[in-house]
């Protein structure tokens, strides 16, 4: 098996097998299972590693959103993932205007020795993009962690922190860190403001007494 895993969704998985061996040389790919939600999909990518997505355009037989509206929803989720539309509506594809043309690809590329090859060194490009993209969200996070821990984060940043080590842990490339590190700073000031009223009450209690 080769080293870059890519996801594959479609609502037939007839042709799954079909395209699994004919890319086996450049990549693996891996069938989306057991989702019903286009937040499943986007775990599904998480838990098993994905480097490049593909994705059926007409999913209609089993999921109530298309190929173009789950691209749309993972780009804002994972942007750094290379997303593809695989189909054989190219066209209605391109006029929804929700994944750039030059994602959308005809299955036919898939006919041709030529054409496979191409799309198979494409994919591995992709997912080697990806994974460069991820040493890159490595960097940011550390510089987000070094201002979280200095209290000197912007809330925008807090969530951009949330988010890129939610990816980042997914593909291991970072430790896991304690839920204290995840507090914000209204957090930290309902925690502190709640135990100072606790003192109070205690105090006031023993007066009493």
């Amino acid at each position: 098996m080769c080293e870059y895993n890519v996801g594959y969704i479609d609502d037939d998985s007839c042709t799954f097998v079909d395209y699994a061996e004919l890319l086996e040389k450049y990549v693996t790919l891996k069938f989306v299972k057991n989702c019903t939600s286009m937040l499943d999909v986007y775990h599904w990518i998480l838990d098993n590693k994905i480097e490049c997505f593909i994705a059926d355009f007409k999913l209609s037989d089993k999921y109530t959103f298309n190929g173009t509206e789950l691209l749309e929803f993972l780009n804002k989720r994972l942007p750094d993932l290379v997303c593809i539309i695989l189909t054989n509506y190219p066209c209605d594809s391109v006029a929804e205007n929700l994944v750039s043309s030059i994602l959308i690809k005809d299955r036919k590329i898939l006919s041709s020795i030529e054409g496979i090859e191409a799309f198979g060194i494409e994919l591995k490009q992709a997912s080697e993009v990806f994974n460069n993209r991820l040493i890159n969200l490595e960097k940011k996070f550390s510089e987000l962690l070094v201002k979280k821990r200095k209290k000197i984060i912007t809330t925008k940043e807090e969530e951009c922190f949330s988010n890129i080590y939610s990816t980042l842990k997914a593909y291991n490339m970072v430790d896991d860190l304690p839920n204290e590190i995840f507090k914000t700073e209204i957090s930290d000031k309902i925690d502190r403001i709640l135990e100072l009223t606790k003192q109070c009450i205690s105090l006031e209690k023993n007066d009493n007494d």
